[in-house]
């Protein structure tokens, strides 16, 4: 059984440039495709591995995240998680002609035996992650979404 769904998109715009919006998490109410992130956010303007941020999410209810970055390679890979043991990865990878492959991932893999408790929601996450890059891709490439 999987245990890491993911989905990619080829953007027009300059690996390091998309990286910059998703490694800001101010912008990722900006970038949402699942609607569930609101606009306040705190934390530093640039993440790196171990920085925090908070964000408001709405699912029924709004209650705030802690999430911590996990995983980071400056304009390559960059990878957080909250109190859940399940982790959001952004994989980068430059193409020719100042191009870049985005490749976002939900793993939940460290559920372990339980993950099975995920597979209700591998639809819904990917629909999600899909238009998440559709919003990153219009962004990077226009500045606007």
């Amino acid at each position: 059984m999987a245990r890491v769904i993911g989905t990619s998109i080829e953007i027009d715009a300059p690996v390091e440039r998309v990286f910059a919006i998703v490694a800001n998490p101010h912008m990722h109410p900006r970038i949402d495709g699942s609607g569930t992130l609101k606009a306040d956010v705190e934390g530093p303007t640039h993440l790196q591995l171990r920085s925090e941020f908070i964000i408001d999410v709405h699912q029924g209810t709004s209650y705030p995240t802690v999430n911590v970055v996990i995983e980071y390679e400056q304009d390559r890979l960059i990878a957080w998680k909250h109190i859940g043991p399940q982790a959001w990865r952004y994989r980068f990878e430059p193409l020719a002609g100042n191009r870049s492959r985005v490749t976002e991932e939900f793993d939940y893999s460290r559920y372990g035996p339980f993950a099975f408790l995920f597979r209700w929601s591998w639809g819904n996450h990917e629909l999600a992650m899909q238009k998440t890059l559709v919003n990153l891709k219009s962004l990077a490439e226009t500045g606007d979404v």
